[in-house]
């Protein structure tokens, strides 16, 4: 049985600052991390205790990556692989540094853990982006590894409703567990859920917070959650 206590965050180029990160980082043993700034490896890994693997979520455009780690309880990660998504030349061309077109995996006990931000719409620009993009990222990932045990967190960009990932989540036999928690906030707005976390094997989740309190209330962004995970997979 494998048993964890998992941070996940998009942490928007740091938006509420390291003390908020080193709160929510305090009783957690694995970080899957999406939009990590590049400078600020070494300040997260020094609150983490561990190295975090880093990969460019849009790479050669910007600082910002999809990051992942683990402190030195139990076993480590091993076999870590980067992956690159349909979206990759678009999103490139694009230059939008707040895009994603990048995973990165690691395995632990037998299963896959995977940190995913996938491309999100975008037509402000002659290159366009659009939601069938963002769809074609998330098959493209649900697809590669829907034989083999995964864990998949990240920014969906899309609320739990959305009937397309509902549908590819269905034909892929992949479950989503975290869509009750809210965890992206709009000033005037309620806050809503758009941080996934998707699995094809049977998972059970607990002890889950979501960090909504030492934020900025007139800025929009994603909050930190944290939750316990056990799984039981036959290793090779």
């Amino acid at each position: 049985m494998a048993s964890i206590k998992i941070l996940q965050y998009n942490m928007d180029g740091m938006k509420w600052g390291i003390d908020y990160f080193r709160n929510a980082a305090k009783n957690a043993d694995v970080f899957l991390l999406q939009r990590v700034p590049m400078e600020a490896k070494k300040d997260i890994e020094s609150i983490i205790g561990c190295r975090l693997f880093f990969l460019e979520s849009t790479p050669g455009v910007g600082n910002l990556c999809v990051a992942m780690g683990k402190n030195h309880t139990n076993q480590p990660f091993s076999k870590m692989k980067s992956i690159t998504l349909p979206s990759y030349e678009k999103v490139v061309e694009i230059s939008e540094t707040s895009q994603g077109c990048t995973a990165l995996r690691a395995q632990f006990k037998g299963a896959n853990i995977i940190t995913f931000l996938p491309c999100y719409p975008q037509d402000n620009n002659p290159i366009t982006i659009n939601d069938l993009d963002r769809k074609s990222d998330i098959e493209f990932l649900l697809n590669l590894y829907k034989d083999r045990p995964t864990i998949i967190a990240g920014d969906f960009h899309t609320s739990p409703h959305d009937k397309t990932t509902e549908f590819l989540l269905h034909k892929y036999d992949f479950k989503s567990y975290l869509d009750e928690y809210n965890t992206y906030v709009k000033p005037n707005k309620s806050p809503f859920n758009l941080d996934k976390l998707v699995s094809n094997i049977d998972i059970d989740i607990s002890d889950v917070i979501v960090y909504d309190k030492d934020i900025d209330n007139s800025m929009r962004g994603h909050l930190a959650i944290s939750y316990s995970l056990e799984y039981n997979v036959e290793e090779d």
